[in-house]
């Protein structure tokens, strides 16, 4: 397959599957953007839910900027070959993301006297996670192998001294951060200067996390930044991990589905030090925010399952997603109708047209079901085209 990167030479690329459908899942990815919608690796939201939530809001503005489909890459013939043998190495130019202060502190609506001094400091507590993994023996309950690993392996502070100079500071330690500023010594005279929290700070991924966030396909959760900036970071993290089960998990025949958390992660999750599931349960203020302020209806409860003479060893957490009419009546979301597949270049009356047609109606009696619940009817243009595809298929 030749591809004409803006009038360049011409490249062939040697899997013509893998390239066509990355570029559909790019085309898509950039659609989703406009609608202020990213995408997360499952495995990552997985793998990352241990880190503290301060480190967390600054990794949800790091997923909302990458580049998940790098053209560049993606027209690479060398670079596709080694993605479909897996030995892809992502270089650092791709995995380096630098982020703005003022756009941090315009996202999360924080006051400029204190939300550069926060951007900063959750800059640091990211670069300072460590994440634990750790793998069993298949055969008996013992630990085989402790896994350490840093999701940023490189990062740089970019501080305004003034209007015109900006400077760089690599090595970075938590001594450097004083409660007005940011301070460091100078080489002449070994006195402190102060200089005022970062402006920009640009991070370098880890390669492995990185292969793990870029070119997805299959197993990743679509979030809405919109919702996730109204959030405090523990609730963030929380339904991010709700937005993941919801998308790769069936409904239950209730009509919603639960997560158990042991104590470990309820902590983990929270950035809290209960002592029992008990305490945890009864200052656990996530499930009425999230019930507020997303799609999610949520509730908790201490597992009797799992009860230990008098102590709970898990808390449940029990979530179903709110109709379209209850979302738009609550100015939460407005109800949209999903886009229509094109028609295909078909013969008129095949089955591969009707095939068509019969997917058209389904988004269209969906989307004419939920403005229902409103009390709207379908635009006339929407009657019109179901009216089409009816008649194609005969109905």
């Amino acid at each position: 397959m030749d591809v004409d990167l803006n009038n360049q030479e011409l490249v062939t690329l040697p899997d013509r599957d893998l390239h066509t459908n990355l570029l559909k899942f790019k085309h898509n990815n950039d659609l989703d953007k406009q609608g202020k919608l990213y995408r997360l690796s499952n495995d990552v939201i997985t793998g990352l839910l241990q880190m503290e939530p301060d480190s967390w809001r600054i990794f949800e503005q790091i997923a909302k900027k990458i580049d998940v489909y790098p053209l560049q890459l993606l027209n690479s013939e060398q670079f596709l070959n080694d993605l479909s043998e897996g030995t892809a190495v992502i270089p650092a130019k791709y995995r380096t993301v630098t982020l703005r202060a003022k756009d941090y502190i315009k996202d999360y609506q924080l006051a400029a006297s204190t939300g550069y001094r926060e951007f900063t400091l959750n800059a640091l507590s990211l670069f300072d996670e460590m994440l634990t993994n750790i793998s069993f023996s298949d055969t008996r309950n013992s630990v085989i192998d402790v896994g350490l690993s840093r999701p940023i392996s490189d990062i740089t502070f970019h501080v305004q001294l003034n209007q015109s100079e900006m400077t760089q500071i690599k090595t970075v330690t938590h001594q450097m951060i004083k409660p007005k500023g940011w301070t460091q010594k100078t080489a002449e005279s070994g006195d402190e200067s102060k200089h005022w929290s970062a402006a920009s700070v640009s991070f370098i991924l880890h390669e492995r996390l990185a292969m793990e966030m870029l070119f997805l396909q299959r197993y990743f959760t679509r979030l809405d930044s919109a919702v996730t900036e109204k959030l405090t970071k523990p609730a963030s993290k929380l339904y991010t991990l709700l937005q993941m089960t919801a998308s790769s998990k069936p409904v239950s025949q209730e009509g919603g589905w639960m997560i158990s958390l042991d104590l470990e992660q309820c902590n983990k999750l929270s950035a809290t030090k209960y002592k029992t599931i008990t305490q945890f349960a009864n200052n656990f203020k996530l499930a009425t925010e999230l019930t507020k302020k997303t799609e999610f209806d949520v509730i908790h409860f201490k597992d009797e399952a799992t009860k230990v003479k008098k102590k709970y060893m898990q808390l449940n957490i029990v979530f179903s997603k709110k109709s379209a009419g209850d979302l738009e009546q609550k100015g939460m979301k407005k109800i949209t109708r999903k886009r229509l597949p094109p028609r295909p270049r078909v013969t008129v009356g095949s089955d591969a047209e009707g095939a068509w047609a019969r997917k058209c109606i389904a988004i269209l009696e969906a989307y004419e079901k939920e403005l229902k619940t409103v009390k709207r009817k379908l635009i006339k243009a929407d009657r019109e085209r179901l009216a089409r595809y009816r008649k194609i298929i005969g109905a």
